[in-house]
Formats: C-alpha cells, sequence, structure tokens
C-alpha cells in the first residue's frame, strides 16, 4: 500500500472505511517505547517485520486499521523475548488483552464503541 492509499485509509475513506479501528497511540506509543527501551534499531526491525515501517516514518495521527495493530503486536512476540514484549506492552499503555477489550462489541452499542476508540 503506498503512502496516499495508507493516508486514505487512516482518514476513514475510500477501500478501509469499514475496518475496525484504534487510535494512533496503539501505535505510536510501541514506537517511542521500543526506540526508548531498546534502540533506534530494534523497533526498526519490529516495525518492518509488522511490515508497517510506513507508520514508523510518518506516525499516524488519526485512527489505524486494527489489523496494523495486531500485526505489530504479532511482530513484537516473534521478534523480541517474552519478557521484553511484555515490558513493551505493558510501558506502552498496551496489555496482553488490548486487542480484544479495543474490538467493540455488538450487543455493547455505539457508546461502548466511541468510548474505546477514544482510549488513545
Amino acid at each position: 500500500m503506498g503512502h496516499a492509499a495508507a493516508d486514505a485509509d487512516c482518514a476513514g475513506i475510500g477501500f478501509g472505511a469499514d475496518r475496525p479501528r484504534i487510535g494512533p497511540n496503539a501505535v505510536n506509543r510501541i514506537a517511542e517505547t521500543l526506540k526508548l527501551r531498546f534502540g533506534a534499531l530494534a523497533c526498526d526491525q519490529v516495525f518492518s517485520a509488522a511490515g508497517l515501517l510506513h507508520h514508523l516514518r510518518n506516525p499516524p495521527r488519526r485512527m489505524v486499521p486494527h489489523e496494523d495493530v495486531a500485526q505489530l503486536h504479532a511482530a513484537l512476540a516473534r521478534e523480541l523475548a517474552p519478557d521484553k514484549a511484555r515490558l513493551v506492552g505493558a510501558a506502552a499503555g498496551a496489555s496482553d488483552r488490548i486487542l480484544p477489550a479495543r474490538q467493540p462489541h455488538p450487543e455493547a452499542g455505539a457508546d461502548r464503541a466511541g468510548s474505546a476508540a477514544g482510549a488513545d
């Protein structure tokens, strides 16, 4: 996906408008924490493994697709030792339950989905 397509997708228009989204801090805090704790090289490695270097080079300012955050968490688990991955998640304000907790539940209604989306 090119940068223009990624920008359109993050803006909630175009081909990805109906996909679940998460606030940009779900990506940005992980990048900041990786750089601070393990350096820029480790951060590049994790974001590259997730296929999300575009988010690292141009930090998102708008909601991002849920799939991006899922890919980032999967890359953390693959690329870092378990204790380091947990440390990054905790320091970034994430937890092992972040992904399921942020998905709107159909029975919860619009209020819950709106408050979960604005949590970042």
